[in-house]
C-alpha cells in the first residue's frame, strides 16, 4: 500500500484527520470495502459527502481503493483527466442565480484555496470567451470531447482567483473585476438587451423618417433639392448602422427574449414580401416596384431565412440547457407542434413539395425531439 501525505485544509478536514484516517483502515482491514483489493493506494471515503451535510465521524467514513473513489466521484475524475490530459470538456453548470447551462470549457487547474476553505475550477469558457473560474459543487454532469488546448505558459491559478477577490487575514471585501488583460464584457445579458432595443429602434425611426420626408423633396427648389435627398440617404445608412449593431447586442446577450425578437425580425421581410408581392406577377409591376419586390425577396432568402434558422437552433439550444420541466414541457409542445398544424390543415392530402417537406420535417424531426422530451420531463 502507498503511503498518501495529508495536508490539514481550512473548512475540509479535521486536525486529529490522519488519526481518524488510520482508525478507519485498521477498522476495514485495509482492504478496499468496494472490490476488496489490498495491495494498492487506499483513500478514506465519506459516505455522505461534506457539502451535502455529512461529517468526519467514523460511521460516515469508509476504506475504498483509488479507482472505487474515482467512481464515487465521477466529476472530479473527468476533471481532473481532462487537466492533465488537456482535454476539452462539456459541463452542466448552475450559476448562483439557479440558472443551469452547458459550458464548453478548456480545465487549466482544479485548486484548493486556503481562505474560502473550497475548490475552484479555473478555465477557458468558450462561452464568454475569457478565463472563469467555477465552484466543481455546482457541476451536475462533465463528458468529455474530442477537442484539445494548449493552456497558457505559467498560468497562476491561484493568483488569478486572488485578482478576483478582494480579502486580508480578517475580512472578505468583495469581488473584483477579471485580469486586465483577458477579454471581458462588463454588459450584463439585461443590460445588453435593453441596449439592443435601444439601437435596434433608433435605426428603425432613422430609416423610417427619411422615406416619409422625401414625399416633401419637390416643394424643395432645385438649388437644395440634390443636398436633400443626399442627407435623407446619408440618415438612412446611418439608420441601417444602428439596426445592424442593436442585432448583434441583442445577438450578443444570449436570452431568449433576444433570440425570440430576432427570429421575428428575421422572418419579417419574407412575410412583408408575401403579403405584397406574391400574389402579383412580378412582371408585369413598375420598375421601381419590381426592384423593390425583388430586392426584399433576395433579403428574405439569404439574410433573413439563415438568421432566423440560426436564432431558431440556438433558441432550443437555450431552452434544452435549462435541463427544467417548464422547458422540457414548452419544448415537447413545439416538437409536437408541426404534426398538429400538419393534421388541422389537412396538408397530407393531395400534398405538393412544401406539404412534402413539413410531413418529412414533423415526422424524422418533430416527433422524435417531442419524444426525448416527453421523456425527459417525466424523469424529472
Amino acid at each position: 500500500m502507498q503511503k498518501r501525505n495529508w495536508k490539514n485544509q481550512k473548512g475540509t478536514y479535521p486536525e486529529d484527520w490522519n488519526e481518524r484516517r488510520k482508525k478507519v483502515l485498521d477498522r476495514d482491514g485495509y482492504k478496499c470495502q468496494k472490490c476488496g483489493k489490498e495491495d494498492t493506494e487506499l483513500h478514506v471515503h465519506h459516505r455522505i459527502p461534506i457539502s451535502r451535510g455529512g461529517n468526519h465521524k467514523l460511521s460516515n467514513l469508509i476504506t475504498l481503493c483509488s479507482s472505487c473513489h474515482e467512481n464515487q466521484h465521477p466529476i472530479k475524475s473527468h476533471l481532473n483527466r481532462a487537466i492533465q490530459e488537456k482535454i476539452t470538456i462539456k459541463m452542466w453548470y448552475t450559476n448562483k442565480d439557479g440558472f443551469t447551462s452547458w459550458r464548453l470549457l478548456d480545465p487549466y487547474d482544479l485548486i484548493y484555496h486556503e481562505y474560502f476553505g473550497k475548490e475552484f475550477l479555473v478555465g477557458y469558457d468558450h462561452w464568454k470567451n475569457e478565463i472563469r473560474f467555477f465552484t466543481p459543487k455546482r457541476i451536475s454532469r462533465v463528458s468529455l470531447t474530442q477537442g484539445r488546448f494548449r493552456p497558457p505558459i505559467n498560468f497562476d491559478a491561484k493568483g488569478f482567483i486572488d485578482a478576483n477577490f478582494q480579502y486580508t487575514d480578517q475580512n472578505y471585501l468583495g469581488r473584483t473585476s477579471q485580469y486586465s488583460d483577458q477579454k471581458h464584457s462588463k454588459d450584463s445579458p439585461e443590460k445588453l438587451t435593453a441596449l439592443g432595443l435601444f439601437c435596434l429602434f433608433f435605426g428603425l425611426a432613422l430609416t423610417t423618417i427619411p422615406a416619409i420626408v422625401w414625399s416633401w423633396s419637390p416643394s424643395i427648389g432645385d438649388e437644395w433639392l440634390t443636398f436633400f435627398r443626399i442627407g435623407l440617404i446619408i440618415t438612412s445608412i446611418i439608420g441601417v448602422c444602428w439596426i445592424i449593431k442593436g442585432i448583434e447586442k441583442l445577438w450578443s446577450s444570449k436570452m431568449l427574449f433576444s433570440h425570440l425578437l430576432l427570429i421575428f425580425l428575421s422572418f419579417l421581410p419574407l412575410v412583408i414580401w408575401m403579403d405584397i408581392y406574391f400574389p402579383k406577377d412580378l412582371d408585369v409591376l413598375e420598375t421601381s416596384a419590381y426592384i423593390r419586390g425583388m430586392s426584399l425577396l433576395m433579403l428574405s432568402i439569404f439574410v433573413g431565412l439563415p438568421f432566423g434558422i440560426a436564432n431558431i437552433f440556438c433558441f432550443l439550444k437555450r431552452l434544452w440547457a435549462f435541463e427544467k420541466l417548464s422547458s422540457d414541457i414548452l419544448l415537447a409542445f413545439l416538437s409536437i407542434l408541426p404534426l398538429m398544424i400538419l393534421i388541422l390543415r389537412e396538408m397530407y392530402v393531395d400534398p405538393g413539395i412544401f406539404e412534402k417537406l413539413w410531413i418529412v420535417f414533423a415526422f424524422f424531426i418533430g416527433i422524435p425531439f417531442g419524444l426525448v422530451n416527453i421523456f425527459r420531463a417525466i424523469k424529472r
